[in-house]
């Protein structure tokens, strides 16, 4: 069993999950005109809870020592430090834990790689809260990505952020610049100085900004729109295509029939596919990543769609009564 890739396909599909439902949530309390501090805690604590959530009773303090000792496995091993480690070290703390309710060590890697990605998720959003607050105070929130880093300026959107704030500033000037623990620009060496803001640059969110990276599903609904919804333009069409890029599409939809093809079905039901809690996270996390681009009657389908699932949601709460 090569445990790396057991790990490493939980862990990044956990990670990226909250990662974008985090940028959401953020999207989601600027529009509420909160304060970068109340939207930052409020989402946080939701990925905190989620983390606590996990271990199974009486396991925390397990996880919490398996966790700490998988970080230090590039101080174990040379190479391949993920697969050895889960192999030994932690393998061994795994059947040495007397209490654990775990069928097998496969499904702890499973439970444990979720527990790990979340964390990771609540730490480096920590780490970055500084930048993170820039992005929030220029309403370029769909730019921010969670990155491990020593330092700000190690941060690869640092320098034009912090160009797009002071376009009057001289090069060096701007290479003296860091951010304070509170989000505010200061001068290095000289924290008293006030840093004037000039007139910000025009902002163009289309040019030069990275297109949203979307998962599978959120390709698959996306093709889905692009064949159900007529009202879409061909420059919309298009625009579609860049975003899909590399379709999840394959060899499978010639092997199978129709309506044994899971692709196919979820193409053609859309949203639908999946049950109404889910469809309705679904089209919130499309309609984020696609928010900024000017693809006014996809958002438009989005959006009705979305109206659509709350419609169903309250005609079922009426049922039930």
């Amino acid at each position: 069993m090569d445990y790396k890739e057991l790990f490493e396909q939980y862990y990044k599909s956990t990670f990226r999950h909250y990662e974008k439902w985090l940028k959401l949530e953020l999207v989601k309390y600027k529009k509420e005109e909160r304060t970068y501090r109340s939207a930052e805690k409020r989402s946080r604590q939701k990925v905190y809870d989620d983390y606590f959530a996990i271990p199974p009773k009486n396991q925390e303090n397990f996880f919490y020592e398996i966790a700490q000792g998988f970080d230090n496995k590039d101080k174990h091993y040379t190479s391949n430090s993920i697969s050895k480690i889960l192999s030994n070290e932690v393998r061994d703390l795994y059947e040495e834990n007397e209490n654990s309710t775990f069928g097998s060590y496969i499904e702890f890697i499973q439970t444990f790689s979720k527990y790990k990605a979340i964390y990771d998720v609540y730490n480096l959003s920590g780490r970055i809260s500084r930048i993170v607050k820039t992005y929030y105070d220029q309403d370029e929130l769909f730019r921010f990505k969670l990155e491990p880093l020593n330092h700000y300026k190690e941060y690869s959107d640092f320098n034009r952020l912090v160009k797009e704030k002071y376009p009057s500033y001289s090069s060096t000037d701007l290479e003296k610049i860091d951010i304070d623990p509170y989000g505010e620009f200061y001068i290095e060496n000289q924290k008293d100085e006030i840093l004037k803001e000039s007139k910000p640059i025009e902002k163009k969110p289309i040019e030069d900004s990275p297109l949203p990276n979307l998962d599978d599903d959120e390709k698959l609904l996306l093709i889905h729109y692009l064949l159900k919804y007529k009202s879409l333009t061909n420059t919309e069409k298009v625009k579609i295509f860049a975003l899909l890029g590399k379709t999840p599409v394959d060899i499978s939809i010639f092997q199978e029939s129709a309506r044994e093809n899971t692709l196919y079905n979820k193409i053609q039901k859309g949203h639908k596919y999946y049950g109404t809690k889910k469809a309705t996270a679904k089209l919130k996390m499309l309609y984020s990543q696609i928010e900024y681009l000017e693809i006014d009657n996809l958002k438009g389908a989005i959006k009705v769609d979305l109206a659509r699932q709350k419609e169903v949601k309250f005609q079922r709460s009426i049922k039930k009564k």
